[in-house]
């Protein structure tokens, strides 16, 4: 996927301005910044909205127009670069690329910058599959309760309880029960 003219012309410059033009260059459907601090599962949301369109370059480092860098927390940026293959189905295809700056203190630092190449299939991320595979044995024809969701996706009851009270939060499902401890107790398709 070919970069857009304007940020390759940007990162041409001296490190000490590509920071602060890059904070000035418009964001769009090709170009996102995002901080230092996203999380990667809420960056490969990011990354599969640009794969399923027409793919694009995410600049991480830059935030609110400050220049944060991204050598502070070198740990986390590998974890960023990772994010593609941990939270995408199928793998979003991503080219990373390390940018000398200088930071909002003055001080030499690095941005990342992400290259989305556009999806040959849908991409979703792996939080969505799992709310999909969670609406599927909810439409079953059996009560289904926290701990079968919990043996169905392979993971511990308080994961399955994160991912159930936040499809629950945006009015996916709904839990009935008459207490914590109803042997009763299940998910079902939200109802109005």
């Amino acid at each position: 996927m070919p970069r857009d003219p304007a940020l390759e012309a940007i990162l041409t410059r001296p490190p000490a301005e590509v920071g602060e033009a890059l904070a000035r260059l418009p964001e769009g459907q090709w170009l996102d910044r995002k901080s230092i601090r996203i999380k990667p599962g809420h960056l490969a949301q990011t990354e599969v909205a640009m794969a399923n369109a027409e793919g694009g370059s995410i600049v991480i480092g830059v935030h609110d127009g400050r220049i944060e860098g991204t050598d502070d927390h070198a740990r986390h940026r590998d974890d960023l670069i990772q994010a593609a293959i941990d939270h995408t189905e199928p793998t979003v295809r991503a080219r990373f690329q390390l940018v000398e700056c200088r930071n909002t203190r003055g001080d030499p630092d690095h941005l990342l910058i992400l290259d989305i190449h556009t999806g040959d299939t849908v991409h979703a991320t792996v939080r969505d599959e799992v709310f999909l595979l969670i609406l599927d044995l909810v439409r079953g024809d059996r009560p289904v309760g926290t701990g079968d969701v919990a043996q169905a996706l392979g993971v511990t009851s308080p994961t399955a309880i994160r991912y159930l009270n936040a499809m629950k939060d945006a009015g996916l499902i709904d839990w009935v029960g008459k207490s914590p401890s109803d042997p009763r107790a299940h998910w079902r398709l939200h109802s109005e």
